[in-house]
Parts: structure tokens; sequence; C-alpha cells
């Protein structure tokens, strides 16, 4: 637990560096660096970092080069770059074609799209919604809209806990769990849109937050938080692993923390575009 706690503690101190620098290019930097660490653990799972060693790297690459997308610069020559990624992995499966199956080929390319893309959702939050206050709220919404739901799980599965979620995908989730990332999601939106505005107003900032929406996206962002987590467990039991990696000491890898995000980054993104939560006065 002291291990998971210090992990924990860092992890913040780096999602607050990242906020004192969102304004920069050092935020994409940082979601890409990510994505590259996520997508390279995903090629470990299948040992592919050890097999097809040209494959990993260009697929990490690209993963990496995904997030800049957000910018119009990048975004026009992103077509070129993608049919490069492809050409060069099948061209590495030409010349190791006895030991390159074409799933291999296929699964590279989904994690190498899907992972940056999916958290290339946060760029487009802040590219979006340029007023600095309405943006930092919506990616800590982001963050907590995955990592929320698992807390209060863990807490009310622990205390309540008697019937089986999914036994045979993760053994210690319970559906006694599931309703108290709910509870635990709903309150803390709720709490967390209050006090963001009392800190904004002591900012000078006039913020008016919508709490129904709040709510409603909470109960949205929470089975999303959930699927993530038990999506991730499906590849680390069919790959024969227990965790990613080991880059988060107590908590394993970047996928093991960042699965939940996956899910809900996207959907949260897509919320609020269309029902903002927040406005500035």
């Amino acid at each position: 637990m002291k291990t998971r706690v210090i992990s924990a503690a860092v992890a913040l101190v780096l999602l607050a560096a990242a906020m004192y620098f969102y304004r920069t290019v050092a935020f994409e930097i940082l979601i890409a660096a990510i994505s590259a660490i996520g997508v390279y653990e995903m090629f470990s799972a299948k040992g592919m970092n050890k097999t097809v060693k040209g494959i990993t790297v260009t697929g990490v690459i690209f993963a990496a080069a995904i997030v800049f997308k957000v910018y119009d610069e990048f975004d026009k020559y992103f077509p070129i770059v993608a049919i490069a990624a492809v050409i060069v992995m099948f061209a590495l499966q030409l010349k190791n074609f006895d030991k390159i199956k074409f799933e291999l080929i296929a699964y590279g390319m989904a994690v190498s799209v899907l992972i940056p893309l999916s958290l290339s959702s946060l760029a487009f939050i802040k590219k979006d919604f340029t007023d600095y206050a309405s943006g930092l709220f919506y990616i800590l919404l982001a963050f907590a809209g995955a990592w929320v739901p698992d807390t209060g799980a863990y807490f009310a599965g622990r205390a309540f806990g008697k019937h089986k979620l999914c036994p045979n995908i993760s053994p210690k989730k319970t559906k006694e769990g599931a309703v108290g990332g709910v509870v635990a999601s709903v309150i803390f939106f709720l709490l967390y849109g209050f006090v963001f505005a009392e800190i904004a107003e002591a900012s000078g900032i006039t913020m008016q937050v919508n709490y129904l929406y709040l709510a409603i996206l909470a109960l949205i962002l929470t089975p999303l938080s959930i699927i993530g987590d038990l999506s991730a467990s499906v590849v680390k039991r069919q790959c024969g692993i227990k965790d990613y990696g080991n880059i988060m000491p107590g908590h394993g890898g970047v996928m093991d923390r960042f699965d939940s995000v996956l899910f809900v980054a996207p959907a949260t993104y897509i919320f609020i575009s269309f029902l903002p939560i927040v406005a500035i006065i």
C-alpha cells in the first residue's frame, strides 16, 4: 500500500506539472509520451518488443506523432505519416514473413492508432476550450471520470461486496462496488464543480456550473470507466501477464492506470462539445 501511495503521489505531481504547462506544447508532448509508452506496453504484452522490434519501434513513433494531429500544421501531413507507417510495417512483415503473422500487424496498427487517438481527446479539449479555466476544468474532470469510479468501487466493494461483477475477468470486482463507483462519481463531480468555481471566483473568474450536466456526465462516465478497466484486464489475461509494466511501482504500467482514460476522455470531449458544463461570465 505504501508503494502505491508514493507512486500515486508522484503521478499527481506530474499531473500538476502538466497543468502548469497546460498552455504550452509541453502538454501535448506529455500526452504523446504517455501514448508511446502505452503502445509499447501493448506490444510487449504480445512479446512483439522482442520478436518484431522494427514494427514495435514504428508503432511507438507513429503513436507519439498522432497526438500532434491537433495542430493544423501537422494535420495536413497526417495521411502521409499514416501511410508511411503502414508501408513500413508491411515491408517488415515481407522481410520476416515466416515469423510475422498478419494478426500481429493488425494488432500493432490497431493499438498504435486507438491509444493515441483516444488520449488526443485531451489535446482537443485544450484546443477547443481556449479559456484556461474552462480547459483546466474539463481536463481534470476527464481524469476524475476515469479514476474516481475505480476508487469508489474499491472501497464500496471491500465494505459491501458480495456479488461478483465479472468473476472470470476480474474476480475482485463486485456489483456493489460498481454501484459505489457510481455514487462516488456523482458526489465527487458535484463537489468538484462547486470547489473549482469557488477557487475560480477567488482568482477573479466568475464561472457558472451546470450541476445537472455534471451529474449526467458522471452517470455516463462511470460505466465507461469500468468497461475500460475490464477490457484491459481481458487483454492481460489473454496475454498471460499480471501488469502491463512496472513504470509505476504498486500500480503497474501506463496502461494499468490509463485503461479507463482511453474510454472516458473521448466521451468527455463529445459530451462537453454538445453540452458545455461551465461558462465564464
